[in-house]
């Protein structure tokens, strides 16, 4: 549920960029700093975000999960931690060590604390008379929660996930095409199980500690572009009416708008030599950017209009070797379509209706490969 917000992050950034370069909007105008802000906002507030997305997942309170994610984040809490770093001081909670930590943008800290709230609230359901629980519950949920969050899960995940931050990182530098080019001879059958989702909260701890993702984002740009490709390849070799109607929306979707399904269900999986082509394409173009480090700063850049988003000024190269991942990635697969074939045979007894469903089912997010048609159908 998080994902339309990181999309929405992540383009806000493309049109600052784009703005920026053409000079359309200075850098030290305030427009740009509050549009900005709005694009931060996401990350900086990340565990409110997550607390509600969490304890509707684990089933719990998911109010009370947003309170104790807002305690993290409380000008106050961030504040003594500043004050206690710079003076070479210890926080203590009733006797007990508080680390001192920033919690902003993290990811796995509060997922684990209300994961384990949620057990809390369930313990004092059973313990308190039902007279009383709805008026105590919140009370004693707060209670307990809070040194739990402050002296063992918080910690406990903003451990983990630097550290999770810092072995992708060690990874990278030495072998990152060796794990990008096995992720992405995967990727498409993660895609179909909805296995791919859980690639998501690596590229966040990796953002949120480093500002940047070598991986994962890397591995949706190329997996998307290659989906896009293959029905654009498909739409100029095929004399097929029934298919042509559905490989122009099925490459924009994945060329421009970022998103995978359409090609994905409607053409390559049906096909299947078209899947093996987007297979070749994307894996060619990982590996170039597993070798020169390509960097991705935000989410929602995996499409060709997301491509200016990889500028960096600390990163000058970066643009360039996006735009020759985007290249590489586009160009070999529609080669390879167009070497491996296909047959539209299939498409034959393809009808208006099924066309709206691939057509338009997927586009429910603009940024990662996220939704099945089963989903659509349901």
């Amino acid at each position: 549920p998080l994902v339309p917000a990181l999309a929405a992050s992540g383009l806000i950034k493309v049109l600052l960029t784009i703005c920026s370069m053409l000079k359309l909007l200075p850098e030290q105008s305030q427009t740009y700093a509050l549009l900005s802000t709005a694009s931060d906002a996401v990350f900086y507030f990340m565990p409110v975000i997550l607390a509600y997305t969490s304890a509707k997942r684990f089933q719990c309170n998911e109010v009370l999960a947003i309170v104790i994610a807002g305690m993290l984040l409380h000008p106050n809490f961030v504040s003594m931690v500043t004050q206690t770093q710079e003076q070479h001081m210890a926080i203590h909670f009733l006797g007990l060590p508080v680390t001192q930590t920033s919690y902003n943008g993290t990811v796995v800290p509060i997922i684990l604390t209300v994961w384990v709230m949620s057990y809390i609230e369930k313990f004092i359901d059973k313990i308190l008379p039902e007279v009383v629980v709805h008026l105590f519950r919140p009370l004693l949920i707060v209670l307990f929660m809070t040194p739990i969050a402050l002296i063992v899960t918080g910690p406990a995940g903003a451990i983990f996930g630097q550290g999770l931050a810092v072995v992708l990182q060690t990874i990278f530098a030495k072998a990152g095409w060796v794990a990008l080019a096995l992720t992405l001879l995967v990727t498409s059958f993660l895609c179909m199980t909805g296995m791919h989702l859980a690639l998501i909260p690596v590229a966040m701890t990796s953002i949120a500690e480093v500002g940047y993702d070598e991986f994962v984002l890397v591995v949706f740009l190329c997996f998307t572009l290659s989906q896009g490709a293959a029905a654009l390849a498909v739409l100029l070799k095929t004399k097929n009416s029934k298919l042509r109607q559905l490989a122009i929306p099925a490459a924009i979707s994945g060329l421009f708008g970022g998103t995978s399904e359409p090609a994905l269900y409607g053409i390559s999986v049906k096909m299947k030599k078209p899947l093996y082509a987007t297979i070749i394409g994307a894996t060619v173009a990982g590996i170039y950017a597993g070798i020169v480090h390509l960097k991705v700063f935000a989410f929602g850049l995996f499409s060709v209009v997301g491509i200016p988003g990889y500028y960096s000024a600390k990163y000058s190269s970066n643009l360039q070797h996006a735009i020759i991942t985007a290249a590489l990635t586009i160009g070999v697969t529609m080669i390879a379509v167009w070497i491996l074939g296909f047959d539209d045979s299939v498409y034959d007894d393809y009808d208006e209706e099924s066309a709206e469903d691939v057509d338009t089912a997927p586009i429910v997010l603009n940024a990662v490969s996220y939704t099945h048609l089963r989903a659509h159908e349901t």
